[in-house]
């Protein structure tokens, strides 16, 4: 039995994937202010960026609910980065160093998704595993089977967008463009069909638009919403140049990939 959404009619602010890039997130919060009730964030709160400590205090201002990413088990020595490429490995050892006691705590002690909300789930890699990618109908399909809610929300890929699947099986992918900042799609939550909905991510978008990314859902409306932010993108490349931290790293910020 599929949950339904809350009686609470809220709108949530989801955020994911943030890698310590201030600058981006606080122009996703200044783009959604007063647009919603509730914020949750999909984990990969750190790595690769400048600003680690400031973005978890800034986030644990925000956020109701958070889960971890595999960034945040890495940064915080949960895991090892074995995976990790040399560059990710790099900035991964760069966090763990500039990491305060408090902010390690902090991340040791998110939660792994998939966790239910109020009626819909949320997780960073796959409700399936948390550290799977979701990148096409061979993960996406039985991610969707799996779900017990009609929607869950995911990370990890850093490509905004998602899937569908309706139960007679018939499955899409859902892409979003648009030129200007703001809410560049609207999906309306359909009766008989599940949802993996992918917000994009805040600090290192990989879809080929370089803006920060999110999404809202709406309960009164059975609605998600999807935005794109453009942010002072030179201001954390600056930073991280000061940090030491790689330069292909750098420069990706500002082609999104």
């Amino acid at each position: 039995m599929l949950a339904v959404p809350s009686s609470a009619q809220l709108r949530y602010l989801i955020l994911s994937d943030i890698h310590s890039n201030l600058e981006a997130l606080e122009k996703c919060l200044e783009l959604a202010e007063g647009q919603y009730d509730e914020a949750v964030c999909l984990g990969d709160i750190v790595g690769y960026g400048p600003d680690p400590n400031a973005v978890i205090d800034r986030l644990r201002q925000v956020t109701r609910t958070v889960i971890r990413g595999n960034h945040d088990k890495a940064c915080s020595g949960i895991t090892e980065a074995e995976d990790f490429n040399p560059l990710a490995r790099q900035a991964t050892l760069w966090t763990r160093q500039t990491l305060t006691a408090e902010h390690l705590s902090f991340l040791r002690s998110l939660p792994p998704g998939p966790l239910t909300l109020d009626g819909f789930q949320i997780a960073h890699g796959s409700p399936v595993d948390e550290d799977q990618y979701i990148v096409g109908p061979e993960t996406a399909i039985p991610a969707l089977k799996s779900l017990t809610s009609q929607t869950a929300f995911f990370g990890h890929t850093h490509l905004q967008g998602g899937f569908m699947l309706t139960f007679k099986g018939g499955f899409r992918s859902i892409r979003c463009s648009g030129a200007e900042d703001g809410c560049v799609l609207a999906v309306t939550l359909e009766d008989g069909v599940r949802y993996l909905i992918n917000p994009g991510s805040v600090g290192q978008p990989r879809d080929g638009d370089w803006r920060a990314a999110f999404a809202i859902l709406d309960d009164t409306q059975r609605r998600v919403e999807y935005y794109r932010a453009s942010y002072e993108v030179a201001q954390t490349q600056r930073k991280m140049y000061e940090a030491g931290l790689p330069e292909p790293l750098i420069i990706r910020l500002q082609l999104g990939r």
